[in-house]
C-alpha cells in the first residue's frame, strides 16, 4: 500500500473523523473501507478518494453536490461498474456537524441493505 493512501487515511480517520464515535477502518482492495459500528459507510479507494455508501434516495444528495459515482474498473472480465458509493464533497468533509450526519445517513443505508 502506498504512503500517499496510508497517508490519506490517518488524515480522514485521526483527524476529519476524530470526534465522530465509533469510526474504525480495514484495509481492503488497495484502499479501505471506513466502519460505524461495524456497518460500511466509506471507502477509501487507491488514488486517495473517498467516497460515501447511498442509495437511490442518498445518491440525490450527492448530485446536489455535483458529486459523482465510484467508477470499478478492476474486473478483467468486465467493463467499468457504476458502485453504490458516491465522492464525498469537499464541503462536507470540512463541517464536522454535517460530516456526522452523512456519515449516519450512509451507515443506515449500509445497515439496511444487510437486511434485504
Amino acid at each position: 500500500m502506498s504512503s500517499a493512501i496510508q497517508e490519506f487515511h490517518d488524515y480522514i480517520v485521526h483527524d476529519v473523523m476524530a470526534t465522530i464515535p465509533d469510526v474504525t477502518s480495514k484495509r481492503m482492495f488497495g484502499g479501505y473501507g471506513l466502519y460505524q459500528d461495524g456497518a460500511i459507510f466509506a471507502i477509501i479507494t487507491s488514488d486517495s478518494e473517498l467516497y460515501f455508501k447511498t442509495d437511490d434516495t442518498l445518491k440525490e444528495t450527492f448530485k446536489e453536490y455535483r458529486s459523482h459515482p465510484f467508477i470499478y474498473t478492476g474486473h478483467k472480465k468486465r467493463g467499468p461498474v457504476e458502485m453504490s458509493y458516491w465522492l464525498l464533497p469537499e464541503e462536507i468533509m470540512e463541517d464536522r456537524e454535517k460530516l456526522e450526519k452523512w456519515i449516519n445517513a450512509s451507515a443506515e443505508v449500509s445497515r439496511k441493505s444487510k437486511k434485504i
